[in-house]
């Protein structure tokens, strides 16, 4: 299961009401039954001390991420929408594997005649 930053930035009418705690609390509860919801597991909502940006930080499967994004972008409240998966050691190590299986078939775009002519020999 990767770990899913999804970080956003509010309109400036919803950076106003998110000034009172009471309206924290709530978001914060409607986005982990939301999240949940959808099959993640939700870890925590955060902000971004340098950039101010919202981040929700999830564990799952990154394959509903673009589900999640249209999801926020309908309703008008978000400027800028990003997703970042972090895929953990064990995914990378199975991603390997599976690479070095396509890896023979596979020609680099800058392998040149002479490169050719090496491997060829």
């Amino acid at each position: 299961m990767a770990y899913i930053l999804v970080r956003m930035d509010f309109t400036e009418a919803v950076r106003r009401n998110s000034a009172s705690v009471d309206f924290l609390k709530g978001r914060i509860e409607l986005v982990r039954s939301t999240c949940e919801g959808m099959g993640y597991e939700f870890i925590d909502l955060c902000q971004s001390v340098s950039t101010g940006e919202t981040v929700w930080i999830l564990k799952g499967s990154a394959d509903d991420v673009i589900v999640l994004q249209r999801l926020m972008y309908q309703t008008g409240s978000y400027t800028r929408i990003t997703a970042e998966v972090l895929e953990p050691s064990e995914a990378l190590i199975a991603a390997h594997d599976r690479a070095q299986s396509f890896a023979a078939g596979f020609v680099p775009p800058d392998r040149d005649e002479i490169d050719r002519m090496l491997l060829d020999e």
